[in-house]
Formats: structure tokens, C-alpha cells, sequence
């Protein structure tokens, strides 16, 4: 008896068979990710495609780590400068105390310094959407477990140009066409 499963899988290009791998992943479905790479011609490019995109993957979350460890720590930095403050006033401190006064500069001085790591963030994800729209790669491959902060573009959102082209760069070297 013939599986029918598998010929539909052999007829899959490599770059559908990796977008379905890591839907399935991301889905939870092992049993169709075994499937898919089962069923894995050895010809044809089908590992570099599942590679590239999980190179694409693996550059996009690294930076994000890192810029949003960074970011965790400015804002945790923040809230605890600010509550300071707040619970010296409250407290019945004199606002012209050198700690309070300490600690409400640190506050002001970290206020842009949030706005641009966000706009760091807002970057990262666009170009990370750029390298999904560019490869017509769909977006949701970058996220649920593989990727817990998923690419998106927004007008809304300021981003750093800097980073942006930095991160441009990086996902113009991950190719899916050989």
C-alpha cells in the first residue's frame, strides 16, 4: 500500500517544507513535524531551508534577549528610583534631601533611555518582519515556542534607524534561495 502522506511530503519545496515544519512545531503537532523531516529528500536544499530559517530565528531572539534584558533592567532601575521618591514624600522627606534629590535625576535621566531601547526593540521585530514579507515567510513561525516576542510593523512605534539597518544587514545574509 502506498502512503499518500509521503508523496504529498515529497512534492513539498524545500522552503514549504521548512515553513510547515515550524508551523508544526509551533503548533505543538510532533507528530507531523516527524513527518516532515522524515520524509526529508537528500537532495534539493530542503536542510538548508529548514536551517536558514531557524538561523533567522535563532539572530532574532538572541537580539531580542538582549535588548530586552537590557530594557528589564533601565525600567527595574526606574521604578525603584521613582518609588524611592515617592515613599520619601511620603514618609515626610524634605525634597531637597541629596538622596531624594539623587534618585529623582536618576529617574528623569532613564526616561529617554527607555524610549530608546523600545525603539531597539521596535527595530529588531521590523526587520524581523521584513526578512518574513521579503522571503513570504509567514510571521508566526516567529513565535510560540521557538519565539516568544514576535516580529510585527507598526507605524506607530518609534524605532532606532541604527539598529534597524544593523539588524537589515544580519537578515540579508540568511538566505532561503540557493
Amino acid at each position: 500500500m502506498t502512503d499518500i502522506s509521503k508523496r504529498l511530503y515529497q512534492k513539498l519545496s524545500p522552503k514549504q517544507r521548512a515553513v510547515a515544519c515550524f508551523a508544526a512545531l509551533n503548533r505543538g503537532d510532533s507528530p507531523e513535524t516527524g513527518r516532515l523531516l522524515g520524509s526529508v529528500p537528500t537532495s534539493g536544499g530542503h536542510s538548508k531551508a529548514i536551517f536558514a530559517i531557524r538561523q533567522a530565528q535563532n539572530t532574532y531572539n538572541y537580539f531580542i534577549s538582549k535588548v530586552r534584558i537590557d530594557l528589564l533592567h533601565v525600567v527595574s532601575r526606574s521604578i525603584a528610583a521613582r518609588s524611592f521618591c515617592l515613599g520619601f514624600a511620603v514618609a515626610g522627606g524634605t525634597i531637597d534631601h541629596k538622596e531624594y534629590l539623587k534618585n529623582c535625576a536618576i529617574a528623569e535621566q532613564l526616561t529617554p533611555l527607555i524610549d530608546g531601547i523600545e525603539a531597539q526593540l521596535n527595530a529588531i521585530r521590523l526587520a524581523g518582519f521584513e526578512w518574513c514579507e521579503t522571503n513570504s515567510i509567514p510571521t508566526d513561525i516567529f513565535s510560540g515556542m521557538l519565539c516568544h516576542f514576535p516580529p510585527q510593523k507598526s507605524d506607530e512605534h518609534p524605532v532606532c534607524n541604527e539598529t534597524l539597518e544593523i539588524m537589515r544587514s544580519l537578515f540579508k545574509e540568511i538566505t532561503l534561495t540557493w
